[in-house]
């Protein structure tokens, strides 16, 4: 996806122009950050997690004002406002409204056009308040650690370090992998403090001794690693994840908490009724059944979503222009 004003040509999450707009720092909106010679736009907590401070940076064009604002799903994250005569584009990027404990909510600005991520599009995604998903994963943890190691799963950046400050929260302090915790420092730099111990420290090698609390990647954390763990440390183990896909798909563990890092559908609507775009264009997750949704709320509504190697291609020359989407 491409956003087209006056002379600036912008690759949206992508890295398909010279000129890049990164949301945030997770592997799939960051393809610009692992291609040579692309100029960045990202905050400086994106460009630290994904090691591109000091790349050089877009340029501002004639007549267009670019300005990115809090997006809520994760440090550093943000959205996108362009500004021109012809009027105000944002782009969502992931976000969330809810605060969480280690980024705060996104703000919601009154725009023209709006291009919205959909990852959870169905109207039936109603999340928990979070502060209670918090509180449920501190009671099962201290619960099952009275007997049991307990593993917590979540994605290495964004969510691993909610959970630490969960846990912390609670009064824990976990074992983290070496891969959250190369996270963890630099969540740290930009002054969100996480107490943890790192797993191959030797205050982490003495404490695996005996019941301990680990936060570890999302996609390693199953009930193989679970018999590996206590066949090595002859001590049972429990392990959960953390996922908004909670109750929706399976997964090979004792407890799935629906901590989730995106909006809702109603945090979805809730957002709409503060931006008041007079266009939407809904991207990524099922942006089709999410435009049919808003639709029937009365919001005038569209996928913006290409699918197909020949689509593929197209979508890389579809752009925004001055707030309108251009007609193939």
């Amino acid at each position: 996806m491409n956003l087209r004003l006056n002379g600036l040509l912008l690759a949206l999450d992508s890295a398909k122009c010279a000129d890049c707009y990164i949301s945030h720092a997770h592997s799939d909106h960051a393809d610009a950050a692992r291609s040579k010679g692309k100029r960045l736009l990202a905050s400086p907590e994106t460009l630290a997690l994904l090691g591109k401070e000091g790349r050089e940076a877009v340029q501002p064009a004639d007549g267009v004002k670019l300005r990115l604002i809090g997006a809520g799903h994760m440090l550093g994250s943000t959205q996108l406002v362009a500004e021109s005569d012809e009027g105000k584009f944002v782009y969502t990027g992931d976000f969330k409204l809810e605060d969480g404990l280690t980024v705060k909510g996104a703000e919601a600005e009154q725009c023209d056009c709006l291009l919205m991520e959909s990852t959870y599009a169905s109207p039936s995604t109603n999340f928990p308040a979070r502060g209670k998903v918090r509180e449920e994963i501190v009671r099962w943890v201290r619960k099952e650690g009275e007997l049991n190691t307990v593993l917590l799963g979540g994605y290495s950046t964004g969510k691993a370090q909610e959970l630490i400050a969960t846990l912390n929260e609670g009064g824990i302090v976990p074992l983290v992998h070496p891969r959250i915790e190369k996270v963890c420092g630099i969540y740290e730099r930009f002054g969100v403090k996480l107490k943890r111990i790192a797993l191959d420290s030797p205050e982490g090698e003495e404490l695996k001794k005996r019941n301990f609390v680990g936060v570890m990647p999302f996609h390693i954390v199953n009930r193989e690693l679970a018999y590996d763990v206590s066949r090595l440390c002859g001590r049972g183990v429990a392990t959960a994840l953390a996922t908004g896909w909670a109750g929706t798909f399976y997964y090979p563990v004792d407890k799935v908490f629906p901590l989730s890092d995106h909006a809702d559908f109603g945090e979805m609507l809730d957002y709409l009724e503060r931006a008041q775009p007079r266009k939407i264009w809904c991207c990524y997750g099922d942006s089709e059944y999410l435009a049919k949704a808003l639709c029937a709320k009365g919001f005038d509504a569209s996928p913006f979503a290409v699918r197909g190697e020949e689509g593929a291609k197209d979508a890389a020359q579809r752009t925004l222009v001055a707030c309108e989407p251009m007609q193939r």
